[in-house]
């Protein structure tokens, strides 16, 4: 028992310097473990999409909402971070549907479109409250914003939009395309509906995949506006080339996001009080990760200054025209 004894003696401090010595190069792995997953992340195969949709005229929080989430100031704000913290792999799109259901004011459906092209969106649907207040309207005050569409025609049936847009976003080629289904559009007013026309949807995608497929994009994001229940499971089943639908159904605001296949199906709600955040990261061509987060637009959201100003000066100049 004393040779026991002095051998442990004699062995407790090496084992304690092995132990350290363990402890030690543990923490360097995690380090470089860490350090590799943010390398990762801030690589040219990350791919950080904002979106939002359904902002319905807005350009501050909706009166109806009861935690006085939305406008358009905050919304800047948003993303000014992201773009601030991800630079040039940031995508913004819009599910679309930017002017309210009936008319309100054109002046401010104008400001509103000036305002959004202050936000430098990459792609916006066109979807039927965009022509609330008719074709010409809406061609006059959306011509400076990228919007997109595969389906959406006048009543001449001359296209509103293009099919698709591209961005390259690092190593990635990203498209967006729009599309507007019949049952959406059945519940616009009358304006909008003598106004436009709409393409078969399924076939008006599949022509514009068909289309788009020398382009060899890596990523492609649809932008969805639809009342049809299911339709994001459908479409991404039939078009498995597919890798994100923005849409607007509320059953979409998930997280992680919904998933049908390798398609992901997203949506920032409506009256504008989220925006949404999908980090994608690949590795060459395949997506190995994804995560979402929805934004509330709350008052703990700083406001944009410029934008702020914008608006404020706009509702006074309309209160001062309103005065006797």
């Amino acid at each position: 028992m004393p040779n026991l004894l002095r051998h442990l003696n004699f062995l407790l401090p090496h084992l304690e310097q092995y132990a350290l010595k363990c402890i030690l190069t543990l923490g360097a792995l995690l380090s470089v473990c860490i350090f590799s997953a943010v390398a990762r992340a801030q690589s040219p195969d990350t791919l950080v999409v904002l979106y939002t949709g359904g902002a319905f005229g807005y350009l501050e929080a909706c009166p109806c909402s009861k935690e006085n989430l939305g406008g358009l100031a905050r919304r800047a704000t948003v993303i000014q971070q992201a773009r601030a913290a991800f630079g040039d792999k940031v995508v913004l799109v819009d599910a679309g549907n930017q002017f309210p259901t009936y008319p309100k004011s054109a002046q401010e459906a104008q400001l509103l479109a000036q305002l959004l092209g202050d936000m430098h969106y990459d792609a916006l649907n066109l979807a039927e409250y965009d022509f609330t207040y008719g074709l010409t309207f809406a061609q006059q005050t959306l011509s400076a914003l990228p919007t997109v569409s595969v389906n959406v025609c006048s009543a001449a049936g001359e296209a509103l939009a293009p099919t698709y847009r591209l961005k390259t976003v690092g190593s990635l080629r990203v498209a967006f395309l729009g599309l507007l289904t019949e049952s959406a559009l059945s519940s616009a007013n009358e304006t909008a509906q003598r106004s436009i026309q709409l393409l078969p949807a399924t076939a008006a995608l599949a022509h514009a995949l068909d289309s788009l497929a020398h382009e060899r994009p890596d990523v492609i994001i649809l932008l969805l506006r639809t009342q049809d229940i299911g339709y994001e499971k459908m479409l991404a089943e039939k078009f498995p080339q597919l890798s994100v639908i923005i849409s607007n159904s509320p059953d979409l605001m998930t997280n992680p996001p919904t998933a049908f296949g390798q398609c992901l199906a997203l949506t920032a709600g409506n009256d504008g009080e989220y925006i949404g955040q999908l980090m994608l990261i690949f590795d060459g061509r395949k997506r190995i990760a994804a995560q979402s987060t929805l934004v509330a637009l709350s008052p703990k959201v700083a406001s944009d200054k410029k934008i702020a100003e914008r608006i404020q000066a706009f509702k006074q100049a309309q209160k001062r025209k309103s005065s006797p």
